[in-house]
């Protein structure tokens, strides 16, 4: 590395990349949420998360030819932090969608799009995003519902350069296993037999057409 130079660890790799594989961009992937509060006792946890996970913690990592997020929903707080994975029957008694782990909320999406493209305004890659769906009813409309909203935040002028789809194939969660499906394929985790489902199919589509069939007949074009 050079030896020390007083830089933030980041910094210092992102010079030693540079420096060696100049022409190729270097980023990081930040994980974003929205965070929001259910009533008083919630307000100051939310907007304490919000500030240590959007604005703190990014700001150590600034360094970057492009801006990588991760998202998957809304955490509400009243005042612990609301999942359906630790509180279902809260979700369900506030009547949100959900998947099998986080509150369903696509247009969280763009809201933190905004955010990062206004602070940065460097290009963006969405490098994590999808719903945790056993059914894979869900995964089906969430492709749809984030398709649309990336392709809106491109006609605004949001220079966003690749989308990735969490997962290809049902994997491993770090403190649940194998038993949360997040996958375009199912996976027998005895046999590691892959079979795509239908939200696969549909993934492909628009992967290889830049279309999407939504709301039944309608196309949207990338």
């Amino acid at each position: 590395m050079g030896g020390h130079t007083g830089a933030p660890p980041h910094d210092q790799v992102y010079d030693y990349l540079k420096a060696r594989f100049p022409h190729h961009p270097v980023g990081i992937s930040h994980n974003c949420a929205v965070f929001a509060a259910e009533n008083i006792l919630g307000w100051f946890p939310a907007r304490l998360s919000d500030w240590w996970f959007m604005d703190y913690v990014p700001q150590h990592f600034e360094k970057v030819d492009f801006f990588g997020m991760s998202y998957y929903g809304r955490i509400s707080h009243d005042p612990l932090p609301i999942t359906y994975l630790n509180h279902p029957h809260k979700i369900k008694e506030l009547g949100r969608k959900h998947d099998d782990i986080w509150e369903y909320y696509p247009e969280g999406l763009r809201t933190c799009l905004d955010r990062y493209w206004n602070k940065y305004k460097k290009p963006i890659i969405i490098t994590e995003n999808g719903v945790c769906d056993e059914s894979d009813f869900l995964r089906l409309q969430a492709i749809q519902d984030y398709a649309a909203i990336i392709h809106q935040a491109i006609g605004d002028g949001i220079d966003v350069q690749g989308y990735y789809h969490w997962s290809t194939w049902d994997n491993v969660e770090w403190h649940l296993g194998p038993s949360m499906r997040f996958g375009l394929y199912q996976c027998d985790p005895r046999t590691r037999n892959r079979f795509m489902k239908p939200s696969g199919a549909l993934y492909a589509s628009l992967a290889h057409s830049k279309k999407i069939t939504v709301h039944k007949h309608a196309e949207m074009a990338f």
